[in-house]
């Protein structure tokens, strides 16, 4: 067995990161000159009406190296491997974090005894991409894969992994520079709203869509019939959120697993109000 590690962004709740024996390394963020952390999906209190009030002022960081160090130690005392699934390297620096922290770590440790224990994968997902990969490696290490098969399984279904989403403005995403290959003119007024999705780790879209019957429709064509599991995300409580409840109705013809998952701070402050979409496999 293996130790699974992962970032916030992952967005696990506290309940299923206990279940699962996931290490979640949170993220920080700051609104104005108060500085947050990013718990688990379900930790993280009123947030967004703190984020809606002072947009601009608003700022993101990677997980502290010494967060990971931590995190490293004490499951190398229990003598596990660990493998640290992060978000995409292209969203957030909390691949490099962990890598630095893994430095740290032989500089204090026998560097022959850490050989080939701690594997850091780049997900190149974020969300409920990120999950699925994490909600994987915590299945094959219950079945006793070795971690370093774990991660050969793991970049294969990375391939097959999407992500989709659309949000209310671009605001948020030109703000905070990851718009990576986009090139949209979003008009609010003309309830025109861009469809997204994430390739190679990056945030791109060439496409907008008039109307939000038509943005929900959009997102759900682009799922396949094959799909196995489907994760609706949202910025908001899933459990109030209409355009979730819309894009499961017209995901019902699919033989799927399906799942929710609330956007916590961190994206949140990337995405903004009224962001919501989907990953599936």
């Amino acid at each position: 067995m293996f130790a699974v590690v992962t970032d916030s962004t992952a967005y696990l709740t506290k309940e299923q990161a206990i279940n699962s024996n996931v290490t979640v390394i949170p993220m920080s963020y700051t609104i104005a000159s108060a500085k947050f952390s990013e718990h688990y999906a379900d930790g993280n209190a009123d947030f967004l009406s703190a984020i809606n009030a002072r947009p601009a002022e608003c700022k993101t960081s990677q997980p502290n190296a010494t967060a990971y160090e931590a995190a490293f130690k004490r499951i190398l005392d229990s003598n596990l491997d660990i493998l640290v699934i992060t978000i995409s390297s292209r969203l957030s620096g909390s691949f490099n974090s962990a890598h630095l922290a893994l430095n740290n770590t032989l500089d204090t440790t026998n560097q022959n005894q850490l050989q080939n224990k701690v594997l850091i994968f780049d997900s190149h997902m974020v969300a409920g991409g990120q999950k699925m990969l994490v909600d994987e490696a915590v299945r094959l290490s219950k079945l006793g894969v070795s971690i370093n098969d774990a991660i050969i399984k793991l970049e294969q279904m990375k391939n097959n992994i999407n992500v989709a989403f659309s949000v209310e403005t671009m605001d948020a995403l030109r703000r905070g520079g990851r718009i990576g290959a986009v090139k949209l003119s979003i008009g609010k007024l003309l309830n025109v709203r861009p469809i997204l999705q994430l390739k190679e780790g990056a945030v791109i879209g060439d496409k907008t869509v008039r109307g939000e019957v038509n943005i929900i429709k959009e997102l759900a064509v682009l799922v396949p019939k094959t799909a196995k599991k489907v994760i609706l995300m949202c910025v908001g409580d899933t459990s109030t959120n209409k355009r979730i409840s819309i894009l499961k109705e017209h995901l019902i013809d699919l033989d799927a697993i399906v799942e929710y998952q609330n956007i916590g701070p961190i994206l949140s402050i990337h995405l903004g109000d009224g962001a919501f979409g989907l990953a599936w496999i």
